[in-house]
């Protein structure tokens, strides 16, 4: 490697000697001014046409006092200088960048040759940065080669393309090919269930305006303008200590109501804003009565209806209404749960901690501005899932059948927009005559039955609007009605959960 120290000393030496050539070449000749132009422009044309490349290039060169020479730069020779065999060896000339180039071929303006070396300056700084990039940057790392997708990954790709999965059911009439055998009746065709005939009576009556208005605030309506209160809507009595207090609650939901009609709001905005105020204003006077947004609640695929390809259809509901047991009732109620697979410790179909031990009396499923069949189905779904659930909790039962046919009637709520609408969920079975039935059948996973058991998860339409939110009289009715199902699951429906599931004789 030579030594670039030495090679600067003696290219300086070069430039000296070549600068003092070139002013005594360019020694202006004696006489006047007229004579020493016409000498200076006979001698210019015949000094440019003798002069080799690397002596303009010199010139250009020398120009440039009091920098310091780049080492990689073409330097000046002597004339003779590489056809001497005599001389010195020399470091071989670098390329040169296409600034220095133009340079070469420059005339010799004092502007042009300052621009042409700045420019090639930066060229050639550009150049030695290039070089060096390797030497003083480390090289960028390879990005490692992505690996093969483990077990999670795709077990977690396969569940989502699962949850996007369409559903089989897509119709009521798919309901019925599901194992749960789901079907839809109307209430002019079929029976309603001995559990709730008086309950269906009530909110028939509700549902005529009967009794729904406290007396106190029949005054306090009219001249707000929020409507005529008929006689037979009046009630001496009033669930609520402070009636006039009711009264400003429930006109906040009939307006939040209006304005998600007006605003053409979500599903999610209408349970936010009306349905779960609703919920409040209704269950209010009660301790033991609370409804839960069971959107998120995923149910167990064990307990779910299964289709023709054998895999559950997995529908989930807006709202449940549960009972809340004494602590003395929960209890019991983990105990009996200690008999059930750990993954399945739930007294409902979902393990949603929530309502995980709390006993289910109706659910609600919600919609806006139509998707009243899509409501079926799910509820349809939702209720097969919550009578297999309870027929699990009855494998050891020694009187199977008897607690079976003691299952409590399973009301469901349709809340599309402003109007409710009630069905009533049973389950018929029949076990034929002969054979002995002891355990859960395999729709719910459980151990198979000697005998053959037909089911069918029977749904009645109530041809009943339980209220709405579109008047102040509306919400009123809702509100009654929902408080009329509130007393049905304390006084009909959790005794009979009680003799059927925490009676010891059970």
């Amino acid at each position: 490697m030579w030594n670039i120290e030495e090679w600067m000393r003696a290219n300086t030496a070069q430039q000296d000697a070549v600068l003092d050539r070139q002013c005594r070449a360019f020694s202006p000749p004696s006489g006047g001014k007229r004579k020493r132009e016409r000498a200076i422009q006979h001698e210019l044309p015949e000094r440019d046409a003798a002069r080799r490349p690397w002596d303009i290039l010199g010139t250009n060169t020398v120009l440039m006092t009091g920098r310091r020479q780049s080492p990689r730069k073409v330097q000046t020779r002597e004339p003779n200088d590489e056809y001497s065999n005599d001389a010195t060896p020399k470091a071989p000339p670098p390329r040169q960048s296409r600034a220095a180039l133009a340079d070469q071929t420059s005339t010799g303006s004092p502007r042009k040759a300052k621009s042409a070396r700045t420019g090639a300056v930066d060229d050639r700084n550009r150049e030695l940065d290039a070089r060096f990039q390797d030497v003083l940057l480390p090289a960028p790392h390879p990005s490692p080669p992505r690996s093969s997708p483990t077990r999670s990954d795709t077990s977690s790709q396969q569940s989502s393309s699962s949850r996007r999965s369409k559903s089989p059911v897509k119709n009521l009439a798919d309901l019925r090919l599901t194992d749960a055998s789901i079907a839809y009746t109307h209430v002019a065709t079929a029976s309603v269930p001995d559990d709730v005939q008086d309950l269906h009576q009530r909110l028939k009556d509700i549902h005529d305006g009967i009794a729904i208005i406290p007396q106190a605030v029949k005054q306090a309506i009219e001249e707000r303008g929020m409507g005529r209160v008929r006689s037979w809507s009046l009630s001496a009595s009033s669930a609520v200590p402070d009636p006039a207090k009711e009264l400003d609650m429930l006109e906040e939901i009939w307006h939040a109501a209006t304005d998600c009609h007006q605003q053409g709001a979500s599903e999610a905005a209408w349970n936010d804003d009306v349905h779960s105020c609703v919920f409040r204003a209704a269950f209010k006077p009660y301790n033991d009565i609370r409804s839960h947004n069971v959107t998120t609640a995923r149910p167990f695929p064990e307990f779910m209806p299964r289709s023709g390809s054998g895999q559950p259809v997995l529908k989930v509901v807006d709202y449940t209404v549960n009972f809340e047991p004494s602590p003395a009732d929960q209890d019991r109620i983990i105990t009996l749960l200690r008999q059930e697979p750990q993954p399945l410790s739930s007294i409902v179909q979902t393990p949603y901690h929530p309502v995980r031990f709390k006993p289910a009396a109706f659910s609600i499923e919600t919609k806006v501005d139509g998707g009243e069949q899509y409501a079926r189905i799910q509820l349809g779904l939702w209720a097969a899932a919550h009578y297999l659930r309870l027929e699990r909790l009855l494998q050891q039962d020694d009187d199977y059948a008897g607690s079976m046919a003691k299952l409590p009637t399973h009301p469901l709520l349709v809340a599309n927009s402003h109007a409710w609408s009630l069905h009533f969920a049973c389950q018929r079975r029949s076990i034929n005559s002969g054979q002995n039935y002891h355990s859960a059948s395999s729709l719910g996973g459980g151990v198979a039955s000697q005998g053959d058991v037909n089911r069918e998860v029977q749904i009645i339409d109530a041809a009943l609007e339980l209220g709405n939110t579109q008047t102040l009289v509306g919400v009123y009715k809702l509100v009654a009605s929902l408080r009329c199902l509130a007393d049905w699951s304390r006084d009909e429906m959790w005794p009979r959960w009680v003799d059927i599931f925490l009676n010891e004789d059970s």
